[in-house]
């Protein structure tokens, strides 16, 4: 249950990102994409509990920052913005776009979270197992195919009436393009003691009727979709956070602060 709710728009929010800027410290690349941050703290800004402050501070400059959504294909997305430093984990929870709810919690509960997300049943919530992805598991485009389809796009047309008017397109690649099942996605940004050493990773699922298909980087499926076991969504997420977690204690004792 959230401690406390502000929406990422909110003075709170903005203030405490100002604040943190202004006091030299350094927000979480992956925050700044998802947040307004003001060029200075407001003179004349109204007063935020203090608690409130401080927990919103810990996320932003969090060295291990999650963004994971998961929309079922019926019901509500839920999103969830997870920042790991070395006391603990805060995490920012939204349905459907609404306001955000704040709290702390135990990093050790983060997997259970995260299973917490999938529609019972699907494809996204089977036991974690992560695909090694490589040319056999790669579902694309010709150029010729994406060049059709968005002229087709040009011309008015959904990208996905688009994609379905395509002829001879491998049956795997239509399952993984004109799916209408259970999605989720994952951007995290980790900032380990050697920032020159970040990483950043913006991954999507869509359970097809034949399967599990995820892509990579901001281009989105049209860029290429790989075929991936049932539990890759839980396979990537979670070893990732816990990742996340190794790099925040080893931020911790290497003196980063926020």
């Amino acid at each position: 249950m959230a401690v406390f709710t502000a929406s990422l728009d909110s003075a709170l929010v903005r203030e405490t990102a100002a604040q943190a800027r202004a006091d030299g410290a350094d927000l979480n690349p992956l925050w700044q994409t998802m947040i307004t941050v003001p060029d200075a703290p407001s003179p004349g800004a109204a007063e935020h509990d203090p608690e409130h402050a401080a927990l919103i501070r810990r996320a932003l400059t969090a060295p291990c920052v999650a963004a994971i959504s998961v929309t079922p294909a019926e019901g509500p997305r839920t999103e969830l913005e997870i920042s790991v430093d070395g006391v603990g984990t805060v995490v920012c929870a939204r349905r459907s776009g609404g306001e955000a709810g704040w709290s702390p919690v135990e990093t050790e509960t983060l997997p259970e979270i995260i299973m917490s997300l999938a529609p019972e049943g699907s494809r996204l919530a089977a036991p974690a197992s992560m695909t090694t992805r490589s040319e056999a598991t790669r579902l694309q485009l010709s150029s010729t195919q994406v060049d059709q389809v968005r002229s087709r796009v040009d011309r008015e047309d959904s990208a996905q009436a688009a994609i379905e008017a395509l002829p001879d397109l491998d049956p795997g690649l239509r399952d993984a393009l004109t799916s209408t099942g259970d999605r989720a996605s994952l951007a995290i940004h980790l900032i380990p003691p050697a920032p020159e050493q970040s990483v950043t990773l913006l991954r999507r699922w869509t359970s097809g009727e034949h399967g599990l298909y995820s892509a990579d980087g901001p281009a989105g499926p049209l860029a290429g979709m790989h075929l991936v076991e049932d539990g890759d969504f839980f396979g990537t997420v979670i070893p990732l956070l816990h990742e996340g977690a190794r790099i925040a204690q080893a931020d911790s004792r290497a003196g980063g602060a926020a």
